[in-house]
């Protein structure tokens, strides 16, 4: 177990060592995953801090990232859509003492969160914190919009027994991290403190897009990134495409996987292009340039990844009036919301995106991504935070 150390050089006196706990980093991951992929990249970048990543895998592995970033997997078992449930608890717990990191972050309330509190406990960090990625009472336990009787009856028993149990435990965190102003807003009405907030970033690819985009008529080229699940606001997509492709000169490319692919694929036309899984930057990049309208038609999301990078590339952005993504769309003169769950208000604004000027549409879009900043922006502001809590150090 001493490659882990091995692995990347010992931080100067003043660095810091930060270890992430990451059930939900997989090669066809998504927001988490690009987070991830951010951070290694900035800790790769410099030499004052180091950073490892502990991630389920099919085997025990250590890969590095540059001389002071690092990806440990272990073995997990695989379940749906590319992910792993890690087993090899064993192994996580040597590595984590090994390291003695000072700071676990944690990404999920179920694995990650309980790990990083026994952690704690033995002494292997002192200061443990939770980035809030997902809301699992809301997107998985609370009763969807359709479900009614004993269904919904039993969704919202299950939700009022879990949701006490999972604040108190994000109360017990060092730190809160999110990503949004309304999930900070929604953690402290529960009472979870200390909590801080850092928005993503975009990668700079996508703002190269946006700068090298010249907006034209008609503007129906639709486009869909995302997971092919419930929670994304898949369901609501499905029921709307024979409406979405009555829009004049309208299509719709649909890039991504999950349980409804094979129903898409099903459906798929002249006009309905239906991808897999795209893991490029670039490749996805040039996906964005080459469409005019992002649809997110998932409530549930924290922040709206995808939506971010679509408007970094001067796309509309069509959202639910619910989650991160209404968030950011918020701060918009006209924005594309629709009530969340009503598929013919989804077509109304998809429909008004389309009618929209398309260069006021594209310069605003790219104004409000500019905002944000680039992921490298973003990752040095998160560890500013963990410095000054921490230490005196500086980035």
């Amino acid at each position: 177990m001493s490659a882990v150390i091995e692995a990347v050089a010992p931080p100067p006196s003043r660095g810091l060592t930060f270890c992430d706990l990451s059930p939900f980093y997989a090669p066809t991951g998504g927001g988490i995953r690009t987070y991830h992929d951010a951070k290694l990249a900035w800790f790769s970048a410099q030499r004052r801090h180091r950073y490892v990543l502990l991630v389920p895998g099919p085997r025990f592995a250590v890969t590095p990232h540059g001389p002071n970033a690092t990806v440990v997997t272990v073995y997990g078992a695989p379940v749906r859509a590319g992910y792993r449930v890690p087993l090899d608890f064993a192994a996580i717990r040597r590595v984590v003492d090994e390291l003695r990191p000072d700071v676990i972050e944690t990404g999920d309330a179920l694995i990650g969160g309980p790990l990083g509190l026994l952690f704690r406990r033995l002494g292997y960090t002192s200061f443990l914190s939770s980035f809030y990625h997902s809301d699992p009472v809301a997107t998985y336990l609370a009763p969807k919009a359709g479900a009614h009787g004993l269904i919904a009856a039993m969704q919202r028993r299950l939700s009022g027994w879990l949701e006490p149990p999972l604040f108190r435990l994000q109360q017990r965190y060092n730190l809160t991290l999110t990503s949004s102003a309304w999930v900070e807003d929604m953690l402290r009405a529960r009472g979870v403190s200390p909590m801080t907030r850092v928005p993503f970033g975009v990668d700079p690819i996508f703002f190269d897009v946006g700068r090298n985009r010249a907006p034209q008529r008609p503007r129906a080229r639709l486009l869909y990134v995302g997971r092919l699940q419930a929670d994304k606001g898949i369901d609501l997509l499905i029921r709307a495409i024979p409406d979405l492709l009555r829009l004049p000169s309208a299509t719709l490319t649909v890039v991504g996987q999950g349980p409804a692919a094979a129903q898409l694929r099903a459906l798929a036309s002249s006009t309905l292009r239906v991808e897999g899984y795209v893991s490029s930057r670039s490749t996805l990049a040039r996906i964005y340039a080459d469409h005019d309208i992002l649809l997110a038609p998932g409530p549930y999301e924290t922040f709206g990844l995808a939506g971010l990078e679509a408007m970094a590339t001067g796309m509309s952005l069509v959202a639910p009036d619910a989650g991160g993504t209404a968030e950011l769309l918020g701060s918009l003169v006209a924005p594309h919301l629709f009530t969340r769950h009503d598929t013919a208000d989804f077509v109304r604004a998809v429909a008004a995106a389309t009618a929209a000027d398309p260069h006021e549409e594209s310069r605003a879009a790219i104004a409000l991504a500019a905002c944000y900043g680039t992921w490298p922006e973003a990752i040095a502001r998160e560890v500013d935070i963990y410095c000054r809590y921490l230490s005196p150090c500086t980035t």
